[in-house]
């Protein structure tokens, strides 16, 4: 791996295979990435378009804390890192459990957990 002319620059060499993939920014720097389909401005705490990453440059970006990469699906839809669900669907459910919980107790759920976490104390403010 080394640094493009610029300091803010990834360049990683590139190989045969390729993934098409979203990557996000972590943190509140904008830098530039150097994808198969040219050199892409990832903004601060941003993400960006679908684009095409060889197989070096997809485990280099796994292995930086400063980047989070999803994978495209074929029908054009992200999915999430962990579980595979389509993105739109893990938010909405997440969404729907939010509303539910701040229903029944009156609360703002907080921010950091997650569906199984809020499923759980829906699930104990129904049993009350």
């Amino acid at each position: 791996m080394k640094l493009g002319s610029d300091a803010n620059t990834l360049a990683v060499p590139v190989s045969s295979s390729e993934q098409r993939l979203v990557v996000r920014n972590r943190v509140n720097a904008p830098f530039e990435l150097v994808s198969l389909d040219g050199i892409l401005l990832l903004p601060a705490l941003g993400e960006t378009e679908p684009a095409r990453f060889s197989e070096e440059q997809v485990l280099v970006m796994r292995a930086s804390l400063a980047l989070e990469v999803s994978e495209v699906r074929n029908g054009g839809g992200q999915e999430e890192p962990d579980s595979g669900k389509p993105l739109d669907e893990g938010r909405s459910a997440l969404a729907r459990l939010r509303g539910e919980y701040s229903e029944l107790t009156g609360k703002k759920p907080f921010h950091g957990w997650d569906a199984a976490e809020l499923q759980k104390r829906v699930d104990a403010a129904l049993a009350t």
